[in-house]
């Protein structure tokens, strides 16, 4: 009988000793959006049987709504299909990027009085952890939202309850969807028939004015993009053969209403268009500017665009794989286009586009 009592301590002691030992999962990486803020700190678990985190959310949502009708003018009407808008529109989305940055302060703060009054207690302190985007994501975002409880679902706060020695904590997160999270949100939000367009109207927004405008919304056009080696050995030229091409970065297209953001190569129609890369095809469409487009991203994050196809492409769809080399369309001369040509656009994983010229010119040398 004593061996057996002393056997069953033994095997309590133990497994409070694996129980010690176990790891506590820890969170997501949100590095895709530079921090604000950041005073996260190491706290107890979550006390969820103390707070009512639906009525804190409510508070967080309703302070955002009380302000709203200071950003209910969203859209800009910018698509790609109407780019003359996109510079007319700038300040107007550096101002509210600014207001919807102090509304969110606000809506914490209302957050954080919700939670006290639930408490009754004075010992609450708040911490922060708001991953805010830029304009430019924002120029890119708002157009397409309807309401705030969209604008909630974009933004994605979470709210988490601490305590010590009877001293709590409330910490707020607001972790918004990145770029291509909301572009291909979008996509799916909207009929079959638009949703690869409502993907390339998200990421032309975004990318283009990333690439031509700095951080305040000054002209600041981004001339270079530096590659590593082992990236550009991954790499194709997009057409069998090498055909003329030239540096039109930056030039004045539609009576100068907008910027060229990419780089063309002229080819016969029919032409073969490659892919410059080992990826996913993300969209496919037809649009006014690029007229038949195929669109691929691969494993680092680059975007690869490949515009005025001669018709709307059979031989790859959304969703599909592809291998660098891989058929994608025919040259054609549809969309903005008066010749038959290939119009290639890159967009880096930031979201901006890139000149894509140096990139042909090292691709070419090494094809030949």
């Amino acid at each position: 009988m004593l061996k057996r009592f002393l056997f069953c301590i033994s095997l309590v002691v133990l497994c409070i000793g694996v129980g010690a030992c176990t790891d506590i999962p820890t969170s997501g990486d949100f590095n895709s959006l530079p921090p604000i803020t950041s005073t996260t700190q190491n706290t107890p678990s979550p006390t969820h049987d103390i707070i009512n985190y639906e009525q804190v959310s409510d508070a967080f949502e309703k302070a955002l709504k009380s302000e709203l009708i200071l950003l209910n003018n969203w859209s800009m009407d910018l698509g790609y299909d109407e780019a003359a808008s996109i510079i007319r529109s700038v300040n107007r989305y550096v101002l509210k990027y600014k207001l919807l940055e102090g509304l969110l302060e606000d809506a914490t703060e209302a957050a954080y009085e919700n939670a006290k009054a639930q408490l009754n207690v004075s010992n609450l302190t708040l911490h922060t952890e708001i991953y805010f985007p830029n304009w430019q994501y924002l120029a890119s975002v708002l157009p397409n939202i309807k309401d705030a409880d969209e604008l909630m679902h974009v933004l994605s706060p979470e709210f988490e309850l601490s305590s010590n020695d009877e001293k709590y904590s409330l910490t707020v997160k607001v972790y918004p969807l990145s770029i291509l999270e909301y572009a291909n949100y979008y996509a799916e939000s909207v009929s079959f028939e638009k949703s690869s367009n409502a993907y390339l109207d998200v990421r032309f927004t975004y990318g283009y004015l990333k690439a031509v405008y700095d951080e305040n919304g000054k002209f600041a056009l981004k001339e270079s993009h530096d590659y590593s080696s082992a990236y550009l050995d991954t790499l194709g030229f997009p057409l069998m053969s090498v055909s003329d091409f030239n540096d039109t970065w930056g030039q004045g297209r539609s009576n100068n209403t907008r910027m060229h953001m990419g780089t063309d190569i002229k080819e016969e129609e029919g032409t073969k268009i490659l892919s410059c890369s080992a990826g996913q095809v993300v969209a496919v469409g037809t649009a006014a500017i690029p007229g038949n487009y195929v669109v691929v991203i691969d494993e680092f994050g680059y975007e690869f665009h490949y515009y005025h196809l001669v018709e709307p492409t059979t031989y790859v769809s959304v969703g599909d794989t592809v291998a660098k080399g891989d058929i994608l369309g025919e040259v054609g001369n549809t969309g903005n286009s008066d010749t038959n040509h290939l119009h290639l656009t890159v967009a880096s994983p930031e979201g901006e586009f890139i000149n894509p010229y140096d990139l042909l010119v090292y691709l070419a040398e090494k094809s030949e």
